[in-house]
């Protein structure tokens, strides 16, 4: 069947209300760097009814931005120094870098803001990766993942790829397409905002990421990228 279109509204105004509804809901979930994003790019979109929704969306940008600023703040000098270290010498320092931080961690806790939480539970996942611990590493980009609720959406982005790759390498497919769904809507419904510029498309890392091998066996990944198509 076609789907419903109510005659009394325009094309444009529906796709505007349904831009700014999904921006709404999603900084009423704590997702401010999403709702912000959506927001942006909407400002950017075409087909769209812009003289009634861009104050709106203008607005949205403005009320999340300063929660956002605050949850990126990084003041913790010692764990900016560990990170440093780290993305340096990925390979090398994965085995320092669990060191440190199991040191770092218990003195941190409570103390640390989103971002920095975020830089520490992806850290070290991927530096459990490294060291062939899938299991943990999954629960650390779990973690990552629920640090990045109030982040720029590219920060949601990574956390919700690297959780996706973990599932994968560990068989739980399921897992990682759900996982992937919703890192490429984010990327798909945010793709006008300016944190995006430069950076390369997620489809090129699901297509080229070998932690993917199984996702990529299964057909419904490549319907997920061709919905989305980024």
């Amino acid at each position: 069947k076609a789907p419903f279109v109510d005659a009394r509204f325009s094309l444009e105004h529906t796709r505007g209300q349904a831009l700014r509804n999904a921006a709404v809901s999603h900084a009423q979930l704590g997702q401010l760097g999403v709702a912000a994003g959506i927001a942006e790019s909407a400002l950017h979109t075409e087909g769209i009814d812009h003289k009634e929704q861009d104050p709106i969306f203008t607005t949205l940008v403005q009320r999340t931005s300063g929660g956002i600023a605050q949850a990126s703040a990084r003041p913790n000098a010692e764990l900016t120094a560990v990170m440093g270290a780290f993305y340096k010498d990925m390979k090398g320092q994965s085995a320092p870098t669990l060191k440190a931080l199991a040191t770092l961690e218990p003195k941190l806790k409570g103390k640390l803001t989103p971002i920095e939480q975020w830089d520490l539970a992806s850290a070290r996942g991927l530096a459990l990766v490294m060291t062939g611990k899938a299991a943990e590493a999954e629960r650390s980009f779990e973690e990552a993942a629920e640090a990045s609720k109030p982040l720029q959406a590219s920060q949601r982005v990574e956390a919700l790829f690297n959780l996706a790759c973990s599932k994968s390498t560990q068989g739980k497919v399921d897992d990682a397409l759900k996982a992937l769904e919703e890192a490429l809507w984010v990327r798909w419904a945010t793709k006008g905002a300016e944190q995006w510029k430069g950076k390369k498309l997620l489809t090129d890392s699901i297509a080229k990421d070998g932690d993917l091998v199984n996702a990529r066996k299964d057909a419904r990944l490549a319907a997920l990228v061709a919905r989305f198509k980024l």
